[in-house]
């Protein structure tokens, strides 16, 4: 770090060079340059950059440095670029959140697993398995003891929209509790994969008359000529 100083190398230094005439190359520059010193000076100036800059590379190199400092103070900036038009800022800054492991954030990072950008649904499904929430994860709890264990792991399967996730809520169909087959017919509807048309046709013939209920409602969300009859 001395010798970095010596060279001219410091926080405030780079930092300055995000408020100044720097070129575009010369500001990206300066924000890997402020990620790899780790300083949390760097923290502010950085958030500065990000509401002031419209360039969506630097934007989303500023966002995806403010991630490595892992500092709850960036989490409204990153919330907000979250919201981003661009999608490359968008998925920079929901893996940043994920880094954050605030669960506070889980409601932004399961709305983005509906984001029409490829790379921002992937960025979330990462983030969230960083805090445990994943179809590996929750497939465990679809056969845990506890019928209401079983249930929140299926409705959160629905929340991933995640097409792993369709063949274990279809085994979940023929839980043995009632309340878990209605659940999973109506996470099905949610999941919105054609897999399912089948089983859920299956389920119009269930004794419980909620999980026929719900089959019935998740098969009109789905439009399937083979539920007609």
């Amino acid at each position: 770090r001395q010798v970095l100083t010596d060279m001219g190398v410091t926080t405030g230094a780079e930092a300055a060079k995000l408020e100044g005439s720097a070129t575009l190359e010369e500001k990206l520059r300066a924000v890997d340059v402020l990620g790899r010193l780790g300083d949390h000076k760097a923290v502010e100036p950085l958030a500065k950059a990000l509401a002031s800059t419209k360039d969506p590379a630097l934007k989303a190199k500023v966002v995806e440095t403010l991630g490595q400092f892992k500092d709850r103070n960036t989490e409204n900036a990153l919330l907000d670029a979250s919201r981003d038009s661009q999608p490359e800022v968008r998925a920079a800054a929901i893996s940043a959140l994920g880094r954050l492991g605030d669960s506070s954030v889980t409601g932004t990072l399961f709305d983005a697993t509906r984001d029409n950008s490829e790379d921002v649904r992937d960025a979330a499904f990462r983030s969230l398995g960083l805090m445990g929430i994943s179809v590996e994860r929750l497939s465990a709890d679809v056969t845990n003891p506890n019928w209401q264990a079983r249930i929140t792991a299926v409705s959160t399967l629905a929340r991933l929209r995640d097409p792993r996730a369709v063949p274990v809520v279809i085994t979940a169909l023929k839980d043995s509790d009632e309340r878990v087959r209605a659940e999973s017919a109506r996470a099905l509807a949610e999941l919105e994969d054609n897999r399912a048309v089948q089983p859920l046709i299956e389920a119009l013939t269930d004794p419980s008359p909620n999980v026929r209920f719900q089959a019935a409602a998740a098969l009109g969300a789905f439009k399937d000529h083979r539920s007609v009859g």
